[in-house]
């Protein structure tokens, strides 16, 4: 399954790669977003070997969304372990922990190559550790949830609306 966006994502990729710099906004469809995912890519591309763009590279790419798919899945069952555990609501933690599994986001997004499924790790890491800070109050929490979000920021901008309402919660 592949987005409209895809060639959009693939050649903002592709340009990473080969000049390991970031495009001009104008030169490309995606060229506008924010670089990590694309950086991590074009890295991860390096890495494994599949530097030289041969083809099928963005099947290889996908492989990488279904990871950062299930990484979200982790997080967000480890959120709702945490928030069920002080009430010991077994049902509670396992019917949020089922809703998370099939968020249609997650599933929708799981197959495709583009930042959507980075954003929504940092997303979900967010999420859980404003929760821990406000437990806990510990100021290595708040630097981590500041880093996270930072992260975020440079993945998609979708992660806006999550650093006002953190402000809001500090």
């Amino acid at each position: 399954v592949r987005g409209h966006d895809f060639d959009g994502h693939m050649s903002y990729v592709a340009y990473v790669l080969q000049h390991w710099s970031i495009p001009a906004a104008s030169e490309g469809w995606e060229a506008y977003q924010p670089p990590l995912y694309y950086v991590v890519s074009a890295g991860w591309l390096r890495l494994i070997g599949w530097g030289n763009l041969q083809e099928g590279w963005g099947y290889v790419l996908q492989w990488g969304s279904l990871v950062f798919s299930f990484l979200t899945l982790f997080i967000g069952v480890g959120i709702c372990t945490k928030l069920f555990a002080k009430t010991k609501d077994v049902w509670g933690a396992v019917a949020s922990s089922t809703y998370v599994a099939v968020f249609p986001a997650l599933i929708f997004f799981a197959p495709r190559a583009n930042n959507d499924l980075l954003y929504q790790v940092f997303a979900f890491a967010s999420v859980g550790l404003l929760l821990v800070w406000m437990r806990k109050n510990n100021l290595w929490v708040l630097f981590s949830l500041a880093v996270t979000l930072a992260l975020g920021l440079l993945t998609k901008m979708n992660v806006i609306p999550l650093v006002v309402f953190s402000l809001l919660c500090i």
